[in-house]
């Protein structure tokens, strides 16, 4: 929904920032999240706020992968930075950045 709007009004951080306009917003935003690899929401100890997510690519050839996220920002990053609208390549390069070490931010 947040990125829906931000995309709406032309500000939503696109190909390296060249535009602020995704075409595959719909793709990536926060209701594909949920339909496509949310499973689980996560939270610390006795917080209310679960703002963790546990996932599973379900469709494709990183099928049955699961791990925490992607975030808001890691889905901006390494998708509409990069020009990609595919969740299940958004996420399958959130994991590989969790394995590796790497800030999704800076990475995308």
């Amino acid at each position: 929904m947040v990125s829906d709007m931000v995309n709406i009004r032309g500000g939503y951080p696109t190909r390296n920032w060249q535009t602020g306009v995704f075409e595959g917003i719909e793709e990536v935003n926060g209701e594909a999240l949920t339909e496509k690899v949310l499973v689980s929401r996560v939270s610390c100890f006795a917080c209310p706020i679960a703002c963790g997510r546990g996932s599973e690519i379900k469709k494709g050839p990183w099928k049955g992968r699961k791990g925490e996220g992607p975030e808001y920002e890691t889905v901006n990053t390494l998708g509409a930075m990069c020009g990609i609208s595919d969740m299940n390549a958004v996420t399958m390069a959130n994991y590989l950045c969790n394995e590796y070490g790497l800030d999704t931010i800076t990475t995308g």
